[in-house]
């Protein structure tokens, strides 16, 4: 079904897994011809935006099935996701009543955006390094001079929070990692915890930027409650559940548009 498709490929997005996933794969399978180990997988990718680049006609079929089984669909045109591959790191940034500063290294900005044009907040718990610990033992080789063997023993993830943001005018992604941020606007409210200075940072942000939509690890971050349910296995799945949680907001506009008339 991927052949003759013009350059303007469309996408399925799942909004929620349906109940029974044998019902989703024959659903898949009828309408665009993909085989059983296929429809799997988009089942497995459920909520978020199945791999397929199809023909609105067959793209519009997918998602008006998928619907038939109690879920929330679109269709959206790839050319509007978000270029996450195109982040711009944030190493510096500074919450100020006219917008939201960043800064390069040296400190001068680069840009100042309005809180009004913050269109997103998504966070997660992520792995942001990995650590090697060795054991070294000394041994004695029969006709060579003793010298020490080195074994890795255990590599471990050193995990901590993921901010990916998304403002207008015009459309920009920046990601900031929490242990590599420079949190010196916070002034005397600074602490030696990079973890605890970003959540003011991220409190920050969310009181200025108001119209923000803010994912519920965002929520549960600045409010003060369990986040151990948004560990993510590592950033590409957070950009997933970035993505998906861009498109939701999206959809919320129209409706709310929609309403609005």
């Amino acid at each position: 079904m991927t052949d003759s498709i013009p350059s303007g490929a469309y996408r399925v997005v799942v909004f929620a897994r349906p109940d029974d996933p044998d019902d989703f794969v024959d659903a898949v399978m009828k309408t665009i011809g993909a085989n059983r180990v296929d429809a799997r997988i988009d089942w497995n990718l459920a909520p978020g935006i199945l791999p397929h680049k199809l023909t609105l006609e067959a793209a519009s079929k997918l998602a008006n099935a998928l619907r038939g089984l109690g879920v929330n669909t679109s269709v959206v045109l790839e050319s509007t996701l978000l270029r996450l591959d195109h982040a711009e790191t944030v190493h510096r940034a500074a919450c100020l009543p006219e917008g939201l500063e960043i800064a390069g290294l040296t400190g001068a900005r680069s840009a100042l955006i309005e809180w009004q044009d913050v269109v997103l907040m998504s966070v997660g718990f992520v792995p942001l390094e990995t650590a090697k610990h060795y054991n070294i033992e000394p041994q004695v080789a029969v006709f060579s001079a003793p010298h020490s063997h080195t074994e890795l023993t255990e590599t471990t993830a050193i995990t901590g929070f993921e901010l990916w943001l998304v403002t207008a005018r015009p459309e920009r992604v920046f990601r900031i990692e929490q242990d590599r941020m420079n949190y010196e606007y916070l002034g005397e409210r600074k602490v030696p915890s990079a973890a605890a200075n970003f959540k003011v940072f991220l409190t920050d942000l969310a009181l200025h930027a108001k119209r923000a939509y803010l994912t519920p690890a965002a929520h549960a971050l600045i409010e003060f409650k369990p986040v151990g349910k948004y560990r993510f296995t590592d950033s590409a799945e957070l950009q997933r559940e970035t993505q998906l949680h861009f498109l939701l907001h999206r959809e919320l506009q129209r409706a709310n548009s929609s309403k609005a008339e």
